[in-house]
């Protein structure tokens, strides 16, 4: 993974309008909606297309195409496309801000046109990695980092991410060299409290994994007590029996947003929005919880066991410093923690 997932919607489909409230326009048919996922680890490819993509199919009536691309590739695209021209309808990228700052124009969302965003908290539409999105994007899901434990294993756990090195051995945690979530995670400690936190891990032997889904595996598995990795992913594992435990860190968990956005000038902008519309709806929002996501809705309670997004502190992320320093940052990591 998520890395974050950021979803562009670029929608040229008819979308079944009258279905979710919205007046029906004029618009051509088209049975088809092309999905550009630009940000997606391989899990959050396999989450789309096994759950979200089919239930698009039933709850609008489309049918969805699914690609893996890079930003650059469909930035390049976009500019040069003509209006309503454009031949990928949806796209997942690596960053919204990357978008607002190209120049591709982005659609401004308001709740005369996006009806459910006025349950959506203000302060999710403001901004991303510090860059303004001027009402062009609305958060549509989050996950987070939290400190997960396996209960047969450890009795008490830490509480705080200052804890965690001292766990030791039997502590794992993904490598931000392969997982761009888990960088984003690297990078907030590290503009916070320096290198200090992971010259502790790496003396006391902490293990570094692949991923977010290698992590939560082994430790359902025993192979380690604790491991920092993504709540909905051990949430599903939890749901299935694992003896894992959810630990909201003190010092803030570290989210992982997922704005949404529409590309100005598609030709189905109405389409565009009431898909818009309809992720960010309560029922879109309600089936995000039954898989395991926390919903970003005040009034969609959230997966058994779990808070509430407003109950949650969360750590500030650093997304400018992180991509002006990604390289020194992964460099000075594998010295430290992978040699």
């Amino acid at each position: 993974m998520r890395g974050r997932v950021l979803i562009v919607v670029i929608a040229t489909a008819a979308v079944a309008l009258g279905a979710i409230g919205l007046a029906s326009p004029a618009v051509a048919a088209d049975p088809e909606l092309v999905i550009a996922d630009s940000q997606s680890g391989a899990n959050f490819q396999a989450y789309w297309q096994k759950y979200v993509i089919p239930s698009i199919k039933q709850s609008l009536g489309i049918t969805v195409r699914y690609l893996v691309t890079s930003d650059a590739e469909q930035i390049q695209k976009a500019k040069a496309w003509q209006p309503g021209k454009g031949d990928i309808q949806i796209i997942f990228p690596k960053s919204i801000a990357t978008w607002v700052s190209s120049g591709v124009p982005l659609e401004p969302l308001t709740t005369e046109t996006v009806p459910n965003l006025a349950r959506i908290d203000p302060k999710f539409l403001k901004s991303d990695e510090g860059v303004d999105l001027q009402g062009k994007g609305a958060l549509f899901w989050r996950t987070s980092y939290a400190l997960i434990y396996n209960s047969a294993s450890i009795k008490t756990p830490p509480k705080s991410w200052k804890e965690f090195p001292d766990v030791g051995k039997k502590a794992a945690m993904g490598n931000p060299l392969y997982s761009g979530s888990n960088f984003v995670t690297v990078a907030a400690f590290v503009q916070k409290d320096g290198w200090g936190w992971f010259e502790r891990a790496r003396a006391k032997g902490v293990a570094i994994v692949r991923g977010n889904s290698e992590a939560a595996t082994a430790l359902a598995g025993k192979e380690f007590g604790i491991a920092m990795t993504l709540d909905y992913i051990v949430a599903g594992l939890i749901k299935k029996g694992a003896p894992l435990a959810i630990v909201w860190p003190s010092d803030g968990a570290i989210s992982v947003p997922s704005p949404i956005a529409i590309i100005k000038g598609t030709k189905n902008p109405d389409g565009s929005k009431a898909f818009v519309d309809y992720v960010l709806s309560k029922e879109g929002q309600e089936f995000l919880v039954k898989q395991e996501v926390i919903p970003v809705r005040g009034d969609v309670k959230p997966p058994a066991g779990q808070p509430s997004a407003k109950q949650i502190k969360f750590m500030p992320i650093p997304y400018e410093w992180a991509a002006d320093n990604a390289p020194a940052i992964r460099e000075k990591f594998e010295k430290l923690m992978l040699q």
